[in-house]
C-alpha cells in the first residue's frame, strides 16, 4: 500500500523542492522531511501539498489516522505535535478574534504578567506549557481590546502583539506555515493599533521567518532594512535595539544569498547599535553583544565559511543569561560548523548539548534532522549517542 512518503515523492517527480515548497508555502527542508517520512504532515500541510500537486485529495487522505486509532510518537509528553489539541485550540482563538465573550477580563497589570510570563517561556523554549497558557490568555486579550479605548486599547494591542508571537513561535517550530503567516497578519495589524514604532519594527523582524521559509532571501533581506530605515534611533532604547535586530537578521539573508560584503556589512551595523545597549529582553526580542555574536557564528555558517564560524566559538560561548532557544541556536550552529568541516564526533557533542539545552526546540528543529543524516556522520552510525539522538529526533509514528 503506498504511504504519504511514497505518494509525495511520486507526484513530485522533476519538480524541485523548492519548486513544491514555494507553491505549497512552506519550507523546502520540511517537504523534504516529509518525503523522507522524519515529520508527519498535519492536516493543513498534507492538503496544502495535495493542492500544489494536484493530487485531487489522494494525497492528503493518506495524511490522516485510521477512524477509531491514534496516531502516536514517541515524543516526549511535554512535546508539541502539529495536530494536536494545542493547535486546534489556537486556531479556534484566532477563528473567533471579533466575537465577544461574557467571560471576565482581569485588570492591566495582570494581564501584562500574564503576557510576559508568556514571552518567558517562548524566550526559553517552553512550547507546551507556553500552548496551555495562550489559548485562554488571547481570548481574554481579545475581550479587553473591545472592552478599553485609549491608552488601555493601545497596551492591549502591545500584549495581543506579544502574544500572537508567542503563538507564532509554535506555529513556526512545527513548520504549520499557513498559521504563522496568519498569525504574523494579525500582529502586524496590533502593532500598528499600539502606535509603537519599535513594535513595528519588531513585527517586520519576525515576518521575515516567512522569507526565510519560501527562500526568498534578498527580498527579505530588503524588508529588514526598509523597516530599520524607517526608525528613529533618537525615540528611545526599544527603537535602537530594534534597529540592531533587523540589522542582525538581514546580516543571515545575505549571508544566505551568498552576499557577503552585505553580510559583513549589517552585522558591523547591529554590533555597533549592540555595544551601546545592554544585553536584555526588548519587546520580546533578544538583543546585545551576546546574541549578535551568535548570528555571526549563524552567518558565516551560510556564507559558507565554517572555519570563521568556529573560530569565533573557540573564543566565546554563551551564558546562561542569555536565553536557552537562543543559545540552542548557538550550538546548533556550532554543530553545522563542525559537520562541513568534516568532524562529525564534535557536530554530535553540540547537538547533545543543544538538545539538552533546550529540547522543545532541538527536537523539531531542521538543521538537527538535517545534520544527523548527513554523510559525514556515517562513522557515528553505531555509536550509542547518535542511534539514541537520532530515534527522539526523528520520533516515527506508529498506528496503533
Amino acid at each position: 500500500m503506498e504511504t504519504f512518503e511514497t505518494m509525495l515523492r511520486r507526484l513530485r517527480g522533476s519538480m524541485s523542492l523548492r519548486e513544491l515548497a514555494t507553491t505549497a508555502h512552506c519550507g523546502k527542508s520540511h517537504v523534504a522531511d516529509l518525503e523522507q517520512g522524519r515529520r508527519n504532515p498535519s492536516p493543513d500541510m498534507a492538503l496544502a501539498l495535495d493542492r500544489a500537486l494536484g493530487a485531487g485529495g489522494r494525497l492528503a487522505a493518506l495524511a490522516r489516522p485510521i477512524r477509531g486509532r491514534a496516531v502516536v510518537t514517541d515524543a516526549p509528553a511535554d512535546m508539541l505535535e502539529p495536530s494536536g489539541a494545542t493547535i486546534e485550540a489556537l486556531r479556534r482563538v484566532l477563528d473567533a478574534h471579533d466575537l465577544p465573550t461574557e467571560g471576565a477580563v482581569r485588570s492591566l497589570h495582570q494581564l501584562s504578567a500574564a503576557v510576559h510570563r508568556a514571552v518567558w517561556l517562548r524566550l526559553q523554549a517552553r512550547y507546551a506549557a507556553l500552548g496551555r497558557l495562550l489559548p485562554p490568555l488571547i481570548v481574554e486579550l481579545h475581550e479587553a481590546f473591545r472592552r478599553h479605548d485609549g491608552q488601555g486599547r493601545r497596551q492591549v494591542a502591545g500584549m495581543l502583539v506579544q502574544s500572537y508571537r508567542a503563538a507564532d513561535a509554535i506555529a513556526d517550530k512545527l513548520g504549520l506555515v499557513d498559521l504563522s503567516a496568519r498569525l504574523i497578519g494579525m500582529m502586524a495589524a496590533m502593532a500598528l493599533e499600539s502606535g509603537d514604532e519599535a513594535l513595528i519594527a519588531t513585527t517586520a523582524y519576525v515576518r521575515a521567518e516567512l522569507f526565510f521559509a519560501s527562500g526568498a532571501h534578498e527580498e527579505g533581506r530588503r524588508m529588514l532594512v526598509r523597516a530599520a530605515d524607517r526608525l528613529d534611533l533618537g525615540a528611545g532604547v526599544a527603537a535602537t535595539a530594534a534597529y540592531g535586530s533587523l540589522q542582525m537578521r538581514a546580516a543571515v539573508f545575505a549571508a544566505r544569498d551568498a552576499n557577503l560584503d552585505e553580510a559583513r556589512g549589517h552585522a558591523s551595523e547591529a554590533l555597533g547599535v549592540a555595544r551601546t545597549l545592554p544585553e536584555a529582553i526588548y519587546l520580546g526580542t533578544s538583543f546585545g553583544p551576546s546574541a549578535v555574536r551568535i548570528h555571526q557564528i549563524t552567518t558565516a555558517v551560510d556564507a559558507g565559511d565554517p572555519d570563521d564560524a568556529l573560530r569565533r566559538a573557540a573564543q566565546w560561548r554563551p551564558g546562561n543569561d542569555v536565553p536557552a532557544e537562543r543559545r540552542s541556536h548557538y550550538f546548533v550552529d556550532v554543530a553545522r560548523a563542525w559537520a562541513d568541516t568534516g568532524q562529525p564526533d564534535q557536530a554530535l557533542s553540540s547537538l547533545l548539548d543543544a538538545r539538552a539545552i533546550a529540547p522543545e526546540h532541538i527536537r523539531p528543529h531542521p538543521d538537527v534532522g538535517r545534520l544527523l543524516g548527513t554523510g559525514v556522520m556515517e562513522p557515528l552510525r553505531h555509536d550509542l549517542r547518535w542511534r539514541e539522538l537520532n530515534r527522539w529526533v526523528r520520533g516515527p509514528a506508529t498506528v496503533l
